[in-house]
């Protein structure tokens, strides 16, 4: 908590749908926090971090900078692998691969944010993806 100290932010209580057993009031003791309980896997509370950073934006209270930390290491893996797989899609565009090669990177991509934010594919819709927009269908 000392290295945000100071800092806007916004504490997420992910699993809001089970007991909390984080300390609240030593969290607000400790930092200058709006804390908004969630719950990624039913998508409860999204709509109002939505808005809290929107307002926060518009505000010119934040504003986008390398100033990001990522306290789950979970979630730090996968956007390293979100990460990676938008490279290599880059590198497929750039060597002008065609869409089969870089589509399954950017679906790599897309499955590794979904895990974060509790949405993940759907056999049918890479099936629908594939059978629509590669060119060796």
């Amino acid at each position: 908590m000392d290295a945000i100290k100071g800092k806007k932010v916004i504490t997420l209580i992910n699993k809001n749908d089970m007991e909390i057993i984080v300390d609240k009031v030593l969290i607000s003791s400790k930092i200058d926090t709006e804390i908004l309980e969630i719950s990624a896997k039913y998508g409860d509370g999204k709509h109002a971090l939505h808005d809290i950073l929107k307002k926060m934006f518009f505000k010119d209270e934040i504003s986008y900078n390398d100033e990001l930390y990522i306290t789950n290491m979970r979630h730090k893996a996968l956007l390293y692998d979100t990460k990676n797989s938008l490279a290599a899609v880059k590198e497929s565009i750039a060597s002008g691969m065609s869409e089969d090669f870089f589509t399954i990177d950017l679906m790599a991509a897309y499955e590794s944010l979904g895990k974060i934010i509790g949405e993940e594919l759907e056999d049918d819709l890479v099936n629908k993806i594939f059978s629509e927009f590669c060119m060796g269908k």
